[in-house]
C-alpha cells in the first residue's frame, strides 16, 4: 500500500474515531485488538479500540472498521477503494429498519438525524 494512501486512512479513522468519542488525541496509544470472525480470533496493534461494550449504540461493523483504519501495520488497514465499497453499502442498505433491534434504532430515522444536524450544525452555540 502506498504510504500517502496509507496516512490518509489513518487520518479517516482518527476523525471517525473522534467524532465517535469525542476525544481529540492527535496520537492515542497503541492497543490490542482482538477480533473472532468465524470462531477464528486475530490480534493486531491499532491506535483505536473502539468497542460496542464501551459505546453500545454503535454500530459493530463502523467500531471494526475504525479499529481497522487505526491499524499500526499499514498491511491492515483497509484501502481506499474497500473503505469507500463498506461505507457505499452501508449507506445504502443500513436504515431505521436495520438498526430498528438495536439501541440506537430510534436514533437512526430520517427525523432524528435530520434533529440532529440542526442542533449541531445550524443551532450550534459556537
Amino acid at each position: 500500500m502506498d504510504l500517502g494512501v496509507a496516512t490518509n486512512i489513518m487520518d479517516i479513522g482518527l476523525v471517525m474515531m473522534w467524532i465517535i468519542t469525542g476525544e481529540i488525541n492527535m496520537m492515542p496509544p497503541l492497543r490490542a485488538v482482538v477480533r473472532i470472525t468465524k470462531g477464528t480470533a486475530r490480534v493486531f496493534k491499532s491506535y483505536s479500540n473502539l468497542s460496542t461494550k464501551n459505546y453500545p449504540k454503535l454500530d459493530p461493523d463502523l467500531a471494526d472498521l475504525v479499529n481497522d483504519c487505526c491499524a499500526r501495520d499499514l498491511r491492515q488497514r483497509p484501502t481506499l477503494e474497500e473503505l469507500f465499497l463498506k461505507a457505499r453499502t452501508h449507506f445504502n442498505e443500513r436504515n431505521a429498519h436495520y438498526y430498528r433491534r438495536m439501541p440506537s434504532g430510534n436514533d437512526e430515522t430520517n427525523e432524528s438525524i435530520q434533529n440532529l444536524m440542526r442542533t449541531l450544525i445550524f443551532n450550534a452555540e459556537t
